[in-house]
């Protein structure tokens, strides 16, 4: 027995021994696709400092985390394990037999009211402008009858109802959450992302069409390409769970005149041209939603054959990018910011004198801790 219990032992700390020495002699990745974000790299010690306050071990800590051989498979056991324990939310993830959903942040009000009253600020800068908010509730709002019972979530539709109220009385309130809840029994939302499909995009844009001041197109007006069925999102990442199934993307292309004819990202130094707002080689990768407009960028402009005068500005975060294939048929150009990528006034890139709309664009779970929306106030003036 004793015999036994050693030879336990040392398989067990002979199994770590393995992986940790895999961990430190296999290549390393600086990015990775799976989880779609740089990796942790190696810590440097700059001075005694670094030891004595222990920053270059948690450094280490996290490198290892990241680099540990297997990582995939162990966070997919650990996910296992959890769920065999009772647990139904695992890394941040509600895992349900219909889904896995996003647990919602813990919202900082500090950012909330520096962000409405930052929209507040431009739209009385600009009273000659249209400008529009849509807060998005996300698939944890719309199907919170899945949720495991006593659920710590937020009330994301009092939470919207709460920003609009504190908006001044020229902005125009975009509604999402009708649409989006009139069409839950549909495919909306993924079921291993956090974001929205493009139908839920679609009955969205259709929904407050008029509001912006167009008539919106139909189903029937676009050619609706099926073109992937085997998207696998961030919240499969956090997870590897798959009981879900995989996911399909569809893109929607406008089959009357009006076509888009480049995409123009800017990453604040270069700034490169497109003939599509799909990036199709992104399907062959894991992160498959940025076949939207491709991966986030600070700024993208996207130019139609319209000759209507109309330009929209939009500040916004990634559920815009399934957004835009239903927008761009109604505008000349459509300039999208990101003020999270940038790290000067949104004006060195972009002239606001030149679109007659604004719009911003967040989820729900994205608004409430976005620090970066009160930066839509910064001028080239600011900052000279």
């Amino acid at each position: 027995m004793r015999i036994q219990k050693w030879l336990s032992i040392l398989f067990f700390f002979g199994t770590i021994a393995v992986f940790a020495l895999l961990t430190l002699v296999l290549p390393k990745q600086s990015f990775s696709e799976n989880e779609n974000r740089t990796l942790t790299s190696f810590p440097t010690i700059r001075s005694v400092e670094d030891i004595m306050d222990r920053s270059f071990m948690k450094g280490f800590d996290n490198y290892i985390s990241d680099h540990f051989a297997g990582r995939d498979q162990w966070i997919a056991l650990k996910t296992q394990l959890d769920l065999l324990y009772g647990q139904k939310e695992v890394s941040g993830v509600y895992i349900t037999p219909e889904r896995l959903m996003q647990k919602t942040d813990t919202p900082n009000e500090q950012y909330i009211n520096a962000s409405i009253n930052a929209i507040n600020e431009y739209a009385q800068k600009y009273p000659d402008k249209t400008v529009s908010v849509l807060l998005v509730p996300t698939a944890t709002e719309i199907y919170k009858e899945q949720l495991p019972k006593n659920a710590p979530e937020l009330d994301q539709k009092l939470l919207i109802d709460s920003v609009y109220s504190q908006l001044t009385d020229s902005i125009v309130r975009l509604d999402a959450y009708r649409p989006l809840m009139a069409e839950k029994n549909n495919y909306i939302f993924y079921k291993t992302d956090h974001h929205w499909t493009s139908y839920g995009a679609f009955v969205t844009y259709s929904y407050n069409a008029r509001s912006l001041g167009f008539n919106p197109l139909s189903l029937n007006d676009f050619q609706i390409e099926h073109a992937s069925y085997n998207f696998l999102g961030t919240l499969h990442s956090k997870t590897q769970y798959t009981k879900t199934g995989m996911d399909t993307i569809d893109l929607y292309t406008n089959a009357g005149n009006v076509q888009v004819v480049s995409c123009i990202r800017n990453n604040g130094v270069e700034q490169t041209e497109y003939p599509s707002i799909f990036f199709r080689e992104m399907l062959e990768k894991k992160d498959q939603y940025s076949v939207f407009l491709g991966t986030n960028e600070g700024i993208v402009t996207v130019k139609t054959n319209a000759s209507n005068g109309k330009r929209l500005l939009m500040f916004k975060d990634s559920y815009s990018h399934a957004l835009i294939q239903f927008l761009a048929p109604h505008y000349e150009e459509i300039t999208l910011v990101d003020l999270r990528y940038l790290t000067t006034s949104y004006e060195t890139y972009v002239d606001p004198a030149l679109y007659d709309q604004v719009m911003f664009l967040y989820n729900v779970n994205s608004f409430i801790t976005d620090s970066y929306i009160k930066n839509v106030t910064w001028s080239i003036q600011d900052q000279s």
